[in-house]
């Protein structure tokens, strides 16, 4: 071997060698540049792609042939084409550059791209050897995180409650703006304190406990206590303490601490106010009830126990309500509270009987009671006793019904009072006419009886009529119970007992309508006791206020009490008794009580009853007391009267007119008639002026299409203040008659009279001065 050959071989070794690393380390590269993950690229000076994996244009959607064609400039549409010549200047002098870009996808997505680049030449040409690397995700993520934190952030600082952020030692670590705003201590000095600087001693073991269970179970505590403020004072809070965990370690905790003293204090309000509402609910006077769905007694005040004469809750509560209504009010009830518990609300009117019998009308305001979750879960009721109202209000029905029927009664009464004083006035006349041992004057006289009786019927009637007042004067009620007790009893096996005070006041009556309203009282109470028995009449001075719950004026009354021991008065029937012509019995005509409660009424008195079947019947009837000291002195009926002097006599009805001159004529007057006011003032002015003046004039009220009485007399008082009128009416209880003075006349006599009625009148009136 030569020694040329010797130094030839080594070199061509090491140049194969280098070869082959050369190779080697392009082939890793070429597998690296084309596996990598990153887009890998190099490009030129002005922008284009000269070579690039399969990264880099996959990455945006596009082929490599639709790649190779593109620039820099189409794939960023964010930057113009000067920006990016002024980039890749700025990369030529600095050889390097790592920034961040948007990309355009094909398919015109936007992609956040990290790009690293370097410059480098290859083949003698100066080029860019680029990585891109896709950051969209990233960065989505990143800008999640920090609006997260920012919310949290946001949330942390401007929550409504204070927010501590507490570590295992119990040292704060982080609080909020509400927790400096609450407690008064800066977020410095906070940072330098632990939570057992503020709150109390007594409550540190309490802390302490609630803090070692949320580190040893690492969930969730929640308690109440108190903290301090800067300056001293306590506040109730309550805190919701939640562990903070991090690598699996509990690290500290979140507390939330709520300033609750407002609440606290509400709470007592709210404990006081239950207690102040309990007191109004027992002190209420009427009854204030729960009721559950199926009728039971949840819950019943002082009011209500007394109205159901219940001793206490306790002896009702959990039982049905139901027992305690009334059998015909009960489905009624049962119907009312159904209805309330789906949601209605109403007002029910019933009649409850008490556990001891006694039965009242209650009105009862029901409403549903709900509860958080707005579940009907009570009716809630109000019951008012209107036992007194309805009571009231009934006597104004009967009043009213009084009235109506008064409308039809006044009138019939009036026109059967005309035929009655014709026809009575007519017996009257025949009496005369006969001696005393002729046959017929008994027949007259019993005609005489029966017309008496007629008109008797006509006062029950004229009772109905409208407006009007009793003919009243001061007397003794007790002479008239005991004259009028004692002659409806007459043949009767019942006994009527007296209590009467001797003190008794006198009253201001019509003493023939109260004789009626005894009578009516007696035969009634007779009629119930068949068998025989006693009637009890009691009379007391007794004194009406405005707590007796009586339809009465305040003031002094005479009370009087009918009582028997008779059959009673079925309930059914108790309030239609004073009804018109509403009556029990097979041969009754329905007047007797309602002409006793009329004229009671007209008497500014009142009538209630008591009974039950079995027990008997008690009425009490009462009278406002007379003023006056001293009972006038009766004076016994006279004889005929006979008299002398001109006398005028109007009345529409002929017959009327008729009988009344007969009469008078009979009397020895001397008489003319009219048949109306407007014929009145003629005859009278006429006689007047002539000098043969009418010494008196009796007069009618009524006059159907003419002048009547009330304003003739008007008339006649102009012309002759001294007038001597007499007003005769068939209507007896027109204010006229009851008060006739004030009309201008000097007496008054109802129809139908007799002639010795008459006579004495006109007697009374010619001899007065």
């Amino acid at each position: 071997m030569k020694d040329d050959d010797t130094i030839k071989k080594p070199l061509h070794n090491d140049r194969k060698n280098a070869a082959d690393t050369l190779r080697e380390a392009e082939l890793r590269y070429r597998t690296l540049f084309r596996q990598s993950p990153d887009g890998i690229l190099i490009i030129d000076t002005e922008g284009k792609f000269i070579d690039f994996n399969e990264a880099a244009h996959f990455q945006l959607g596009y082929s490599r042939e639709e790649f190779e064609k593109l620039r820099i400039a189409d794939i960023d549409p964010y930057q113009s084409p000067e920006e990016i010549r002024a980039t890749i200047g700025e990369v030529l002098k600095k050889g390097s550059a790592e920034f961040e870009v948007r990309h355009k996808t094909k398919g015109g997505e936007i992609r956040d791209v990290h790009v690293i680049t370097q410059l480098m030449v290859l083949s003698g040409r100066t080029v860019f050897h680029t990585i891109w690397r896709d950051v969209t995700e990233h960065k989505r993520a990143d800008e999640a995180l920090f609006e997260s934190e920012k919310k949290y952030r946001d949330l942390f600082e401007n929550a409504n409650d204070a927010i501590f952020i507490v570590g295992p030692d119990l040292h704060y670590i982080d609080v909020n703006n509400r927790a400096t705003e609450l407690f008064g201590f800066s977020r410095e000095e906070y940072l330098t304190m632990r939570i057992l600087d503020v709150i109390p001693p007594e409550q540190i073991p309490r802390s302490e406990t609630a803090f070692t269970s949320l580190r040893e179970k690492g969930s969730y505590e929640k308690f109440t206590g108190k903290s301090r403020t800067k300056d001293g004072r306590w506040l109730d809070v309550e805190v919701n303490s939640s562990a903070i965990i991090q690598d699996g370690k509990i690290v500290g905790s979140r507390d939330i601490v709520r300033d609750i003293t407002e609440r606290k204090r509400a709470e007592e309000a709210l404990r006081s106010s239950e207690n102040y509402l309990q007191t109004i609910i027992e002190t209420e006077p009427e009854c204030v009830k729960l009721v559950a769905s199926d009728g039971a007694l949840l819950m019943m005040n002082r009011a209500g126990l007394a109205m159901i004469e219940a001793d206490s809750l306790d002896q009702v509560k959990g039982q049905l309500i139901y027992p305690l209504i009334a059998p015909e009010h009960r489905e009624a009830f049962k119907t009312h509270v159904e209805a309330v518990f789906k949601g209605k609300q109403g007002i029910l009117e019933f009649d409850m009987v008490g556990i001891k019998g006694r039965r009242l009308r209650l009105e009862s305001h029901s409403v549903p009671l709900r509860n958080a979750q707005d579940e009907i879960i009570a009716l809630l009721g109000i019951t008012r006793d209107i036992t007194e109202r309805k009571k009231l209000e009934e006597e104004l029905v009967k009043a009213q019904k009084l009235e109506s029927v008064g409308l039809l009664a006044g009138g019939i009464a009036h026109d059967f009072n005309n035929l009655l004083t014709a026809i009575l006035g007519n017996i009257n006349l025949a009496k005369m006419y006969l001696k005393t041992e002729d046959k017929a004057l008994e027949r007259l006289v019993e005609a005489e009886k029966a017309s008496l009786r007629a008109k008797d019927l006509t006062h029950q009637l004229l009772t109905f009529s409208k407006g009007g007042a009793p003919v009243k004067k001061t007397a003794s009620i007790a002479e008239v119970i005991k004259e009028s007790a004692r002659f409806a009893l007459r043949g009767s096996k019942v006994q009527c007992d007296f209590i009467i005070p001797n003190d008794l006041r006198p009253v201001e009556i019509d003493e023939g309508q109260m004789s009626q309203v005894v009578n009516n009282l007696i035969i009634n109470a007779d009629q119930a006791m068949p068998g025989g028995g006693g009637i009890r009449v009691e009379c007391r001075n007794v004194i009406v206020r405005e707590a007796d719950v009586l339809p009465l004026k305040e003031g002094k009354y005479v009370k009087i009490s009918f009582e028997d021991h008779g059959s009673g008065i079925a309930p059914e029937h108790i309030s239609r008794i004073f009804d018109p012509y509403f009556t029990t019995k097979a041969t009754g005509s329905g007047l007797g009580l309602a002409t006793t409660y009329s004229i009671i009424k007209r008497h500014d008195g009142y009538i209630t009853v008591e009974s039950a079947p079995g027990s008997g019947t008690t009425f009490h009837i009462y009278l406002p007391a007379s003023e006056a000291r001293n009972l006038p002195k009766k004076v016994k009926e006279e004889t005929l009267l006979s008299g002398a002097g001109k006398i005028l006599v109007m009345d529409d009805e002929k017959i009327v007119r008729e009988v009344a001159a007969e009469i008078l004529k009979n009397l020895g007057y001397e008489v003319e008639v009219a048949k109306d006011g407007a014929e009145v003032i003629t005859l009278y002015t006429k006689a007047k002026k002539s000098g043969k003046a009418f010494h008196a004039v009796i007069m009618d009220i009524t006059v159907p299409g003419g002048m009547g009485g009330e304003e003739a007399i008007k008339k006649l008082r102009e012309f002759d203040p001294g007038i001597k009128a007499i007003v005769s009416s068939g209507y007896s209880n027109d204010p006229i008659m009851a008060h006739f003075g004030k009309y201008g006349f000097k007496e008054v006599i109802e129809k139908p009279y007799t002639s010795i009625a008459l006579g004495k009148i006109l007697h009374k009136v010619l001899t007065a001065p």
